[in-house]
């Protein structure tokens, strides 16, 4: 298997064998009695209740009943396991499309679908996103968001930069709403006792002279708590945030479709 060091090493290529589930490393011997999934299945699990940082190729192995190094034999690396991990969970969050929908609402449906994920595992928030693990269930889901452009007067270009936009919007904002669920944990200080410290300082020095237009924002309500089921302040207003700005990437691609059709430009 070679040393630790060859066991970190990223290499795209057997990541990709992996996620495609190509016969890798050694074809003799007795027939394997695990299969990747099932690897994969526990690790999700430790990773949810845990964090990313918990898992480790020893943890799922006492979960299995076998050696870690048995482990390697199927995963040879920790990327590779994180690359399986990220195909899985993008498979289970999958879309449903009715037919005769218009496309802004599918879009809209994509969006949430990839918004789930990160509110069902935080730890997906972690993972590179420039360099996604191009396995069956990431490409299927590329395939989905891209048929809801589709047909609609758009390059390729256009087609694949919307899908981009709102990616990366979801992107943006499921961060925030992860970071705003788990601060309370990894600080130890939730929100309400957090305020309870900064309020206090902020009255004594705020000046409304200093700043006018926070000041009026502040006797508008700007920063009253939005309606949110659990959570604290942080976590709420970072869904809200979310809303309102889907809404806003939506519009912008609506305008956008719009136009091109106007034109007729291809």
């Amino acid at each position: 298997m070679g040393d630790k060091g060859d066991r970190d090493r990223i290499d795209p290529g057997r990541s990709m064998r992996l996620l495609w589930r190509l016969q890798i490393g050694r074809t003799r011997g007795p027939k394997p009695s695990l299969k990747v999934d099932d690897i994969v299945k526990i690790a999700v699990k430790i990773a949810d209740a845990e964090g990313l940082d918990a898992v480790s190729m020893r943890r799922i192995a006492e979960r299995l009943g076998v050696g870690a190094m048995t482990l390697y034999t199927y995963i040879p690396a920790k990327s590779d396991l994180f690359d399986l991990m990220y195909d899985r969970v993008v498979g289970q969050h999958a879309p449903e499309f009715t037919a005769g929908t218009d496309w802004r609402t599918n879009l809209e449906r994509v969006a949430r679908g990839q918004w789930e994920i990160y509110q069902r595992h935080h730890w997906f928030a972690q993972l590179p996103w420039t360099r996604v693990p191009l396995g069956p269930n990431i490409l299927d889901a590329y395939e989905r968001a891209i048929s809801v452009v589709s047909g609609l007067g758009l390059s390729g270009r256009e087609m694949t930069e919307i899908i981009t936009l709102v990616s990366s919007y979801v992107h943006g904002a499921a961060r925030m709403a992860v970071e705003a669920a788990t601060l309370p944990t990894t600080t130890s200080v939730d929100d309400e006792e957090w305020w309870a410290g900064v309020g206090p300082v902020l009255e004594s020095i705020w000046d409304p002279d200093r700043f006018p237009t926070l000041s009026s924002a502040e006797m508008a309500h700007a920063w009253d708590q939005p309606d949110a089921e659990g959570g604290g302040y942080f976590l709420a207003e970072a869904v809200a945030s979310f809303e309102f700005g889907l809404s806003r990437v939506l519009d912008g691609v609506e305008v956008f479709i719009a136009g091109r059709e106007t034109t007729g430009t291809t």
